[in-house]
């Protein structure tokens, strides 16, 4: 139960702890990857399996974080 009163089934508990894992996961394959050498958030996405869009997500997360620096965008997009 939470602060509002409600009570929060087993399926939904673990959808979100599912998602927060499979948040981790990403986040700690990306840096894996980062701490040998540089990649493109398209590297990553073709690299991991994870499409480009959420691979950005993560590296922006990761750069507010200051756990990655970004060098540069080239075209329009970053995906």
């Amino acid at each position: 139960m939470h602060k509002y009163g409600e009570v929060f089934t087993e399926h939904e508990i673990n959808r979100t702890l599912s998602g927060i894992i499979i948040d981790e996961m990403a986040t700690h394959e990306i840096l894996a990857i980062l701490e040998k050498h540089g990649a493109s958030v398209k590297d990553l996405s073709e690299t991991l399996d994870i499409p480009a869009p959420e691979i950005l997500k993560y590296v922006l997360a990761l750069k507010r974080r200051g756990f990655v620096e970004t060098e540069k965008i080239s075209g329009k997009s970053p995906v």
